[in-house]
Parts: C-alpha cells; structure tokens; sequence
C-alpha cells in the first residue's frame, strides 16, 4: 500500500487509530513526506490533569509549529483510564483537554484554531476492565492535520 492511501485509511479510522499515529510523519498533496509530526500524545499522572515536564516539552514543539503556520487547525482531545465513575471520568479528561488547550495558548497558538473535545473513559487505548489504572489510558491526543 502506498503511504498516501495508507494516511487516507487512517484518517477515515480517527481516533480508534491514534494512539498509532502518535509520533507519525504526515502526507502532503504534493507528494513529499512531511518530518513534522501530526499526532502528539501527553500522559498524565492517576486522578490528575496536571501537565508533566515531558508533556511542556512536547506542547512547546507543536506550538512552535502551528505558530510557523504548519497547522491550519490543532484538535485537542482528552481521556482517562476506567479508574471512577463515568461522571468523574468526563470531567477530568475535560480537564486534561483544556490543560494541554490552555497551554498551547499560553506558548502563542490563537484559541481560535484550537478544537478541543473530551471522551472519558469511552476510548481506551488499552482495553481494561473498570475500575483498572492504566498509565496509556491517561492522556490527550493532540492532531495537527496537514491538509
């Protein structure tokens, strides 16, 4: 399969494939390969919507980006591992979306081409039974389309 069939396939997929796409190079319409990456994935402490070091680090890189005009839109998306109720779970990846939103903001990024959105404990990357802490289950899902 050829890497522009490949992107097009994922993105019809959506989130049920990013946790792959994390760290993945994009497809222009012009045919090269772009090094810039089009997906970013932030972890977060249990219970917390707190950013870590590692996750300013990697908010920096993507608002560096979008500031140089890369990124015509930043999609924010925030979830959490199935540790609490649905209601608790809702609010905190809320939370965790409006962290790292908050934080491309302050780095210089307009709210403006920021969309955030927040899943709870509905889209696993790693498929639990409730109640189970899962470390790859806490993050937000950062996607800069490049077309």
């Amino acid at each position: 399969m050829k890497y522009q069939a490949a992107s097009r396939a994922f993105l019809i997929l959506g989130l049920a494939v990013a946790p792959i796409l994390a760290g993945c190079t994009g497809w222009h319409p012009n045919g090269q390969i772009s090094t810039m990456p089009t997906a970013e994935l932030i972890y977060f402490d249990s219970g917390s919507a707190d950013l870590r070091p590692d996750a300013r680090d990697k908010i920096r890189v993507v608002a560096e980006e979008a500031k140089q005009g890369h990124f015509a839109r930043i999609q924010v998306a925030g979830f959490t591992d199935t540790v609490g109720s649905d209601a608790v779970n809702q609010q905190l990846s809320q939370r965790r979306a409006e962290a790292v939103a908050s934080a491309l903001e302050a780095m210089g990024v307009s709210r403006y081409v920021i969309a955030v959105s927040w899943h709870g404990k509905s889209e696993l990357a790693m498929r639990t039974p409730d109640n189970t802490p899962n470390p790859e289950n806490r993050r937000v899902l950062i996607m800069m389309p490049t077309s």
